[in-house]
């Protein structure tokens, strides 16, 4: 998904408002399906998206697009989405 992408690429170019912002739209789409466990991880990486360390910040993230590659799967694939350069 577009923002899962989005995250990414704010990471990479250490863009805290951007991650802010994807983490919210994320959170958003995510309460709407009734995905407690991801939007919660998408509202934490939300929260600390202006004072959390970049590194914490990246397995934030990479936890992020795992969990919402399992929900996109419904267990069909048990790997999820992996994040990085061709996913």
């Amino acid at each position: 998904p577009g923002i899962l992408q989005d995250l990414e690429t704010a990471i990479a170019e250490e863009d805290r408002e951007s991650l802010f912002r994807g983490a919210h739209q994320l959170k958003g789409a995510l309460g709407s399906l009734w995905a407690s466990k991801p939007m919660e991880q998408a509202f934490s990486l939300e929260q600390q998206a202006f004072s959390g360390s970049m590194i914490d910040l990246k397995e934030s993230v990479q936890t992020l697009c795992l969990m919402v590659g399992q929900l996109m799967t419904h267990g069909n694939d048990k790997r999820g989405r992996r994040c990085g350069p061709g996913e």
